[in-house]
């Protein structure tokens, strides 16, 4: 198998290609990653205007209804069923954005649960083709 050295600067550890760093640059760089994450999020959530639906994802009424869509999916993300995968579900994604459809908010089939990787594949294919979007969100409702 090929080999390299370790991206991290000054570390002359070798490594497999297709790694990037060592075992022990690894850990850094995630924590690293992780850490920014997180006040990259903090600054996001400061910074948010949307006040009303702050306070809709902190109600009790969308508790019940979240819930009620991790029943319904069996806390699965339904986009990798869809392509022959399995993962757990970490969000439950609004398929009509509640900026656009207020009324929606708390319409189960406006729901689908979608692992963290999913979720941010589908709210970048919103952005870029929402007919492309939409289409794909009737068919994993489907299933």
């Amino acid at each position: 198998m090929l080999k390299k050295i370790c991206a991290y600067p000054g570390c002359t550890e070798i490594v497999d290609i297709g790694q990037r760093y060592c075992t022990k640059h690894q850990k850094i760089y995630e924590e690293k990653r992780k850490q920014d994450r997180k006040e990259r999020d903090k600054e996001y959530k400061k910074n948010r205007q949307d006040i009303e639906e702050q306070k809709f994802y902190k109600s009790r009424e969308w508790e019940l209804v979240r819930d009620a869509a991790i029943v319904r999916d069996k806390a699965l993300c339904r986009l990798c069923l869809h392509e022959g995968k399995i993962a757990f579900a970490e969000v439950v994604h609004h398929i009509v954005p509640i900026k656009e459809r207020w009324d929606l908010r708390y319409d189960l089939s406006n729901l689908v649960c979608l692992c963290d990787a999913c979720h941010n594949r589908v709210h970048k294919l919103y952005k870029q083709d929402k007919e492309k979007y939409f289409q794909l969100m009737e068919e994993i409702k489907k299933e």
